[in-house]
């Protein structure tokens, strides 16, 4: 039963290849993949990930009513705290502060993986 603001995280089962999904996709649409429609890999962009976590390290999942749906742990935001840093974030964008935009992100989304190069500006 959710009350507001919680996370859900579905168990989804076991992997798909994308490869298989497009195949079947085409197949559904009543084509032959690699013969009416070719399948392209355009490798990854900026920012796409080869897997999404459903839920961070620093979370525990809780059992609910259904078997495959969890209910994501997780620690509570002081909103106060956090409109401070988001105010600062603010600032230091508008100073182009290169190095201190990518550390206050990290304080906002400890979770935040930056590339090893930013460049925000």
């Amino acid at each position: 039963n959710g009350i507001g603001g919680e996370i859900f995280v579905l168990d989804m089962g076991k992997p798909v290849k994308i490869t298989y999904l497009a195949e079947q996709m085409i197949r559904l649409a009543g084509k032959q993949p690699g013969e009416d429609i070719q399948i392209k890999f355009t490798g990854l962009r900026p920012g796409e990930k080869l897997f999404e976590e459903l839920f961070y390290d620093s979370e525990s999942l809780l059992n609910t009513e259904h078997s495959k749906l969890f209910k994501a742990k997780y620690s509570e935001t002081h909103w106060g705290d956090f409109i401070t840093r988001l105010n600062l974030l603010k600032e230091t964008c508008h100073n182009h502060q290169n190095h201190q935009i990518k550390s206050l992100l990290n304080t906002l989304v400890p979770e935040y993986k930056p590339e090893s190069t930013i460049n925000v500006f």
